[in-house]
């Protein structure tokens, strides 16, 4: 047999002699973005070397390539995006910057480090999903590391919020608010785990998944509480029958009386509100104040006027914090000499790259969940991948790996048969010798 050939079988794959040990790093690392050097996360260095890895091996086998059809169209679909918006950042560089740190970072580095940064999160995409859908095995074996690395977490994150002067638990994340969308990520990944009888057992983990929601709570995340809801509205619109959707917008319904009455969701969203709509004025009284010029706050203020200036192409993808002085869009509000963040997710991206740019980016996020919606009509596994475009729209970034390996977790056992209630769970499949005659398909034949 041609040496080629049978390599290409083999190209979307993690090292063979590594794999184990790759899931695992990968699993526990998603759980935290403070483990870094020179900057850049050490799993964004794991996946920049798995994405070198992928290039050798394509490259030795003429760039023949056996992965799903699926998977090839979506890395070509954000290659697209990626060729966009360097259009928008070619033009971003006849305007002026507006930072004293503009000499570094005019010249492309931060529009690159996101480009690469999206690259690293893509990889880790499609080939956990490949791994993923050729062995569920190896999915489950993932999902568990990344289960019970996230419970740990809540072992940091809670007394964080009673001792903390915030009261907010963060976990291993710098701040309650991402600590909180990662949370629904562990709550999601434990109810498949448990669903699909993968564990130590039901009682356990409904025990663990309990510990986590109090983990989530103490975050007080405004950006978490609107994830969750946005889901309960998505399962209300898709659920079977009307009795499930009276249940699914019931449990909404008492999740929103249960936050409004015991955190202070309702009244820091009010806080930020009015804060955003007098943003010139206080800027003024407190120019030192990072909590209010920085940040959130300043984006509500900022990000609508650089989408009015720019709505098709944006100010440069990473370009906010190097352009946000420019007078045109900072008025009469104070200047700011550090690389400022919006904090806003997909609406602040909106600034950066433009309105028909970030439509086409949550287009490509929704596709992993619309391809396993052709799969399977089981919620759990639905609520997987549509956690990855929900947690990206309330605040999650980009460069952060834990939504993309979800959506990778949910193409992974998106064709599996769920266990009945009247007969005993099923085993995982154990593929054939070969790992693409073991394959998954992921869609059905027509």
């Amino acid at each position: 047999m041609d040496r080629s050939v049978e390599t290409a079988e083999h190209i979307v794959a993690l090292p063979r002699k590594l794999e184990k040990a790759c899931l695992t790093v990968i699993g526990m690392l998603s759980a935290t973005i403070l483990l870094k050097v020179a900057g850049i996360q050490y799993l964004e260095i794991i996946e920049i070397l798995l994405f070198l890895y992928l290039l050798t091996r394509s490259a030795r086998t003429a760039w023949r390539i056996e992965m799903s059809r699926f998977l090839l169209r979506l890395g070509w679909k954000y290659a697209l995006f990626l060729a966009v918006a360097a259009i928008g950042v070619a033009l971003s560089f006849t305007r002026p910057t507006y930072l004293t740190t503009a000499r570094i970072y005019g010249l492309g580095y931060i529009s690159i480090s996101r480009a690469t940064e999206l690259v690293c999160g893509v990889t880790a995409l499609i080939t956990l999903a490949e791994v993923f859908r050729r062995d569920p095995r190896k999915c489950f074996f993932t999902m568990k590391v990344y289960f019970w690395t996230g419970t740990i977490s809540g072992l940091v994150a809670i007394p964080q919020a009673i001792l903390a002067a915030d009261h907010r638990g963060a976990g291993f994340f710098n701040e309650g608010g991402p600590y909180g969308l990662y949370m629904i990520s562990v709550l999601l990944v434990g109810m498949a785990l448990r669903a699909f009888a993968i564990g130590p057992g039901r009682t356990v983990l409904t025990a663990a998944l309990v510990f986590d929601l109090v983990a989530l709570t103490s975050a007080a995340s405004k950006a978490a509480f609107a994830a969750i809801a946005v889901l309960f509205i998505i399962q209300v619109a898709i659920a079977a029958g009307v009795k499930q959707r009276i249940v699914a917008l019931g449990v909404m319904m008492l999740g929103v009386i249960l936050v409004a009455s015991f955190t202070n969701v309702v009244k820091g969203t009010a806080t930020y509100l009015a804060t955003s709509d007098s943003y010139v004025q206080l800027s003024q009284l407190r120019p030192t104040d990072y909590n209010l010029v920085v940040g959130r706050v300043a984006g509500l203020y900022f990000v609508p006027r650089m989408i009015a200036q720019h709505p098709w192409l944006g100010v440069g993808w990473g370009n906010y914090g190097l352009v946000r002085n420019a007078p045109e869009y900072r008025g009469d509000s104070v200047w700011v000499s550090v690389n400022d963040l919006p904090s806003l997710g997909l609406y602040g991206l909106a600034a950066e790259i433009g309105i028909p740019l970030t439509l086409f980016l949550i287009y490509l996020l929704f596709l992993p969940a619309a391809a396993v919606r052709r799969l399977t009509t089981w919620r759990i596994v639905a609520n997987l991948a549509l956690l990855q475009p929900i947690v990206h729209l309330f605040g999650a970034q980009l460069n952060l790996t834990y939504p993309w390996i979800v959506s990778a977790f949910a193409l992974g056992i998106a064709g599996l048969q769920p266990p009945s209630r009247n007969r005993a769970v099923q085993p995982v499949p154990v593929p054939a010798e070969s790992p693409s005659a073991g394959a998954l398909p992921l869609f059905k034949p027509s």
